[in-house]
């Protein structure tokens, strides 16, 4: 499997999403709850103070994946957007907001 997509990059995942696989995402901004993370999944992204301070991280929404029981782990310096599973691998532009949804030209590969 290998797709380039554009758009609501994270909604395109969900649909390649399987019940019960683990997703690991390493993605810089979180804004939005809009990718399905689970139990027993990892997020690591900028959670720094002044990304949260600012707006670019947003403290609700790692809250929400908290209590899902995603783990979730801060480096203040990162800048990367993937995702990967047993399955494949995402990697792209997009952060995890709504403004990368709706508002940039944001680009993925599936392989």
């Amino acid at each position: 499997m290998e797709q380039f997509i554009t758009g609501d990059i994270w909604a395109t995942v969900n649909k390649h999403l399987k019940k019960g696989q683990q997703r690991n995402a390493c993605i810089a901004y979180v804004t939005s709850s809009s990718l399905n993370l689970t139990k027993r999944d990892i997020l690591v992204c900028d959670a720094s103070n002044y990304s949260i301070k600012y707006g670019n991280t947003s403290a609700k929404v790692l809250e929400h994946y908290y209590k899902k029981g995603v783990s979730i782990y801060s480096n203040g310096n990162l800048h990367s957007k993937f995702l990967f599973t047993n399955d494949f691998l995402v990697l792209g532009s997009a952060n995890l907001s709504r403004s990368s949804a709706e508002n940039l030209i944001e680009s993925s590969v599936i392989t």
